[in-house]
């Protein structure tokens, strides 16, 4: 018998409950990003608003930057500056990084769209344990549909 403790962790974006019922789709952070289409004034200020979030689906380190992101601030897939420069972000990776010898599985989903998302979709590569991913995501699915 494989015993196995468990510990289940939410990590949510900064979102207000009326910001939720305007902004259905809001996936980002609510940080300031940046100006809308890069104009700054030279006190600091935008000229034309500013643009607000980070996507944390993208502010990991895998590949930061790299593929389906935007350098746009105001786009729902802007990665923002650098990896991990959210506080969400650092904070799943501080408590990985500190707990990395005894975790066995690390399963990330979010509630934006009605998908089963696999990491590491910046290649078309599989990864060498793909059919684990693929049972675990099967399953799951599975399991929403017998609901």
């Amino acid at each position: 018998m494989v015993r196995l403790n468990s510990f289940v962790g939410l990590i949510a974006t900064k979102t207000s409950l009326s910001n939720t019922f305007k902004l259905r789709m809001w996936r980002k952070t609510r940080r300031p990003s940046g100006c809308k289409y890069g104009y700054t004034r030279p006190d600091g200020s935008c000229y034309y608003g500013q643009c607000y979030g980070i996507d944390p689906n993208r502010n990991f380190d895998a590949d930061f930057g790299r593929q389906g992101v935007s350098s746009n601030p105001c786009s729902d897939v802007y990665p923002g500056k650098k990896a991990f420069s959210e506080k969400n972000t650092q904070a799943m990776r501080d408590y990985l990084l500190k707990h990395k010898s005894n975790v066995k599985l690390y399963l990330s989903f979010h509630s934006y769209s009605q998908l089963f998302l696999k990491p590491i979709g910046f290649d078309r590569t599989p990864p060498k344990d793909h059919t684990i991913h693929d049972a675990a995501g099967k399953a799951v699915v599975d399991a929403i549909k017998s609901e």
